[in-house]
């Protein structure tokens, strides 16, 4: 059986590879970015009445950053606020969607609300931008950043050229850009029309596309179980 490659950041990745070799799968990771806990000033932080994450990193940024656990939380997924309640924050809702979900539930309250939104450095949609059109007073504080690889490890290029995976796994817009940019710079981006890309969702799949793969599958819901679920359906 041909393997599966994980892109993510290494913890991340390693907890993704457990699970998916007790569905029997060969699971490698090329990790092709790290992630960096940044120290911003958060100033009167007990003062939002709301705090939008869109990140597990940047809630785990967070709790680094401040002892205090009584915000109201909004996030878009529920594996982030999972990590953030087992991290103390006591008031935490998930929108189980995407950014525009966030965006629509937000669209619902009230314009007096001040609202901080964490995130990273690098963004797919400007939440703040968005939202302040609206009439929202939103602040906003980069928590963490990614550290992009420069090279493919050797591994990661013999198990492409030798056509020893069959799929691979992109859970964010920035690692299916970083993969994509050093198969480039390595000469071998042709050897993908070879493998399928799994993907949480349309704007990673629009990443993935700008180079040919046989597939590119898209989950429904934005979810690791989702995902796998899909990844088994199509292997059968």
């Amino acid at each position: 059986m041909k393997g599966i490659l994980l892109t993510r950041p290494y913890s991340d990745a390693l907890k993704s590879r457990n699970i998916l070799l007790n569905f029997g799968f060969n699971v490698y990771i090329e990790s092709v970015l790290q992630i960096e806990y940044l120290v911003p000033h958060l100033q009167d932080i007990e003062l939002f009445d709301l705090i939008i994450s869109t990140s597990k990193h940047s809630i785990i940024s967070l709790s680094k950053n401040t002892t205090i656990r009584s915000n109201t939380i909004i996030t878009v997924g529920n594996s982030t606020m999972n990590v953030a309640t087992s991290l103390g924050f006591d008031q935490v809702l998930s929108v189980n969607g995407n950014t525009q979900d966030v965006i629509s539930y937000i669209q619902s309250q009230s314009r007096n609300l001040k609202i901080l939104y964490i995130r990273g450095e690098h963004i797919t949609c400007d939440i703040k931008a968005i939202l302040n059109t609206m009439g929202f007073n939103v602040h906003e504080v980069v928590m963490y950043k990614t550290i992009a690889n420069k090279l493919l490890s050797k591994e990661c290029y013999n198990l492409i050229v030798n056509r020893d995976i069959s799929e691979i796994l992109f859970y964010s817009s920035r690692s299916a850009e970083i993969f994509i940019q050093l198969v480039q710079e390595s000469n071998i981006a042709h050897h993908l029309k070879n493998m399928n890309a799994y993907v949480l969702s349309n704007k990673i799949a629009n990443v993935a596309k700008v180079i040919n793969w046989r597939a590119i599958f898209v989950t429904d819901i934005p979810t690791e179980s989702s995902l796998i679920q899909l990844l088994i359906m199509q292997r059968k």
